[in-house]
C-alpha cells in the first residue's frame, strides 16, 4: 500500500511539472511598435493605413491624433467613401514610436 501511495505521488508531481515551465512568458516576443499620426490641418481627414492582411480606415479630427501599428514598408493613404485614395507616405522604421504630422505629407 505504501508503494502504491509513493507511486501515485510521483505520478502526480510529474503531471504537474508538465504544466509548469521555468520560462513561461513572452520574453522572446518582440514588442509591438506604434506610430501616431497628428492631424494638424484645418479639417477632418480619413486615413487608410495598411496592416497585415488588410488596412484600417480612421477618421482623425483636426487637432487630434490616431495611433497605428508601425510596420515598415506599409503605405498610408487618404481615404474617401471607405476606400483608399491619395498616397501620403510609406512607413519607415524611423517612424516607429514617434509622431507624424499630416501637414508634412499633404
Amino acid at each position: 500500500m505504501r508503494k502504491l501511495k509513493s507511486l501515485l505521488l510521483v505520478c502526480f508531481i510529474f503531471s504537474l511539472a508538465s504544466f509548469i515551465s521555468p520560462n513561461q512568458g513572452n520574453e522572446g516576443a518582440e514588442k509591438a511598435n506604434y506610430f501616431k499620426i497628428i492631424n494638424d490641418t484645418n479639417q477632418k481627414v480619413y486615413v487608410y493605413v495598411e496592416n497585415v492582411g488588410g488596412g484600417t480606415i480612421s477618421g482623425i479630427f483636426k487637432g487630434s491624433s490616431g495611433t497605428f501599428r508601425c510596420i515598415p514598408g506599409k503605405k498610408v493613404y487618404t481615404a474617401k467613401r471607405g476606400l483608399k485614395d491619395r498616397f501620403l507616405f510609406k512607413v519607415t522604421s524611423s517612424m516607429c514610436d514617434t509622431k507624424v504630422k499630416l501637414s508634412d505629407y499633404m
